[in-house]
């Protein structure tokens, strides 16, 4: 399926400052793939590069990218998500230096009730971090809830 043509600001469901990856390479339902161009302009970005510590960050994207066009196919907008935290991160470089590309890619491996796992890898020119990311969809009346709430403090 080309994807080359759908905007990354299509997909996921913030705004341009917090976005740090560029574009959908490509997609099915079983593997997604997402490109980040590491540069200054990333909110992270320290002095060489961004710690590799972000790559949790990278990969949160990377889902969002995937849940966001699975989105578009049935006509929606990207809904929000939240990462409920990651299994087994690591990283084999201490950071993603200027001027790299990151290929991230996402794999579902289990979902029910807006609960799901994914497989997630960072490659350069090999992998250079790896994970299981567990995220959370409220359903469209939990996240009115939840919006709720957290602003009637």
């Amino acid at each position: 399926m080309d994807v080359s043509a759908v905007s990354i600001g299509d997909l996921l469901p913030h705004g341009p400052a917090m976005t740090l990856v560029d574009r959908l390479v490509s997609y099915t339902p079983t593997r997604s793939v997402v490109a980040a161009d590491v540069s200054e302009r990333c909110v992270f970005f320290d002095r060489t590069g961004v710690p590799a510590w972000a790559g949790i960050e990278y990969m949160a994207q990377a889902v969002a990218a995937h849940a966001g066009f699975e989105c578009r196919l049935r006509g929606e907008p990207p809904a929000v998500g939240f990462v409920l935290g990651t299994r087994a991160y690591e990283s084999f470089v201490p950071e993603f230096p200027r001027g790299c590309t990151l290929t991230i890619g996402v794999e579902p491996q289990a979902a029910e009730a807006g609960f799901a796992a994914f497989a997630c890898s960072i490659e350069t020119d090999r992998v250079v971090a790896k994970a299981v990311m567990n995220v959370y969809r409220p359903s469209e009346n939990e996240l009115a809830r939840l919006l709720e709430s957290s602003t009637a403090r």
